[in-house]
Formats: C-alpha cells, structure tokens, sequence
C-alpha cells in the first residue's frame, strides 16, 4: 500500500513552543509533562497569549533541534508527503482577525528552511479531515493524535515534553525512535 504522510510543522519542524515562551518572557522549562496546553504552563492569562503574536513572529521562529534530520527521514521515505499546518485548537483562542499574518508568516518560513515543502504544503482548521487508511500522520499533539485515529488514520505522537511520549525524551535516540516508527508503514 502508498502512504501519504503529513508533516505537522509547528512542534515538529518549527519551534513555537520556545518562540511563544520567549515572545512572553517565560522560561521555555514551562512544560508540565502531558499537559500540551500553553495556559496551563506559561501562566499567561486568557486572551493573552496571542498579544503581540504577528507575522513577524510567525516567521522568525527557530526550527526544532531536529527538525533537519525529522524531514529528511520523512522525505527519504515517502512520496508523496504534505506538511501542514492548522490553526491551533479553538481553544488556545488564536485571533481569527491575525489569519493573514499567520500564513504569510508560516509560507515565508518554510519558504526560507524547507523550500522542498512549500511544493505541498496545506493551511487548515482540522488536519482530521484528512485521515485515511492510507495516511499517516506525524505530530506532537496527543488531541491531534487521537482525533486522526477516531477519523481512520495513522499517526505518529513524536515525543515532546507536553505529550504523552514524554517519557521516551533522554531515554531513546529520538530520530532513530522516529525512523523505526516510520519504517513500519514502508
């Protein structure tokens, strides 16, 4: 069977997770581990979290420390591949007035590290919808994760220190962790 694969961009290849600690002054250890939402470890009230957040931001962030080695393994893999990217969840609250400015900025960023997946590149709301059998999915988010698989997809949970793989951060060698996960599908 061919597998499409979905790269998810931010907290995979992109670094949002530093960039919003550093737009806010907060130290990047905020994570609590398994709990993926920034409310519960910047403590930044509602409605504050995205004060401030523009284009500018969105295409200045850092790439993850292994963000190269995360595409090439996926690109060495499969084809075809998209990355993707969809608003975060509905209720992180991101200001719909700002869309342009996260596209723009997220289009810029990729354009300047990963060119190659500008090519395929999708902006949405709801990455679910584009679960199938033959789709695989690569994330960081346990409720990204878990919505695939309730649509009839496949899907990776990369470990971060926000999910639930967290366990496996300093025990494994994380790309190597990540192409045994994605040769099972080769």
């Amino acid at each position: 069977m061919t597998y499409r694969f979905l790269l998810d961009m931010d907290g995979i290849i992109s670094d949002w997770h530093r960039a919003i600690a550093e737009h806010h002054r907060r130290p990047i250890a905020w994570m609590t581990p398994g709990k993926e939402s920034p409310y519960e470890g910047f403590d930044i009230p509602r409605g504050k979290l995205w004060e401030g957040v523009d284009q500018a931001f969105w295409q200045s962030m850092n790439k993850t420390g292994e963000a190269d080695k995360i595409v090439d393994a996926v690109l060495f893999r499969f084809q075809p591949h998209v990355c993707l990217t969809t608003l975060l969840p509905t209720n992180f609250e991101y200001p719909l007035d700002r869309i342009d400015s996260w596209i723009k900025g997220k289009t810029r960023w990729l354009k300047w590290h990963y060119p190659v997946l500008l090519q395929h590149f999708l902006f949405g709301t709801s990455r679910e919808f584009c679960a199938s059998e033959r789709t695989i999915l690569l994330d960081d988010m346990d409720s990204n994760v878990a919505a695939f698989k309730a649509c009839g997809g496949n899907a990776i949970l990369f470990p971060r220190p926000w999910n639930s793989n967290h366990h496996l951060i300093g025990k494994v060698h994380l790309i190597e962790w990540l192409k045994n996960e994605l040769d099972k599908w080769k």
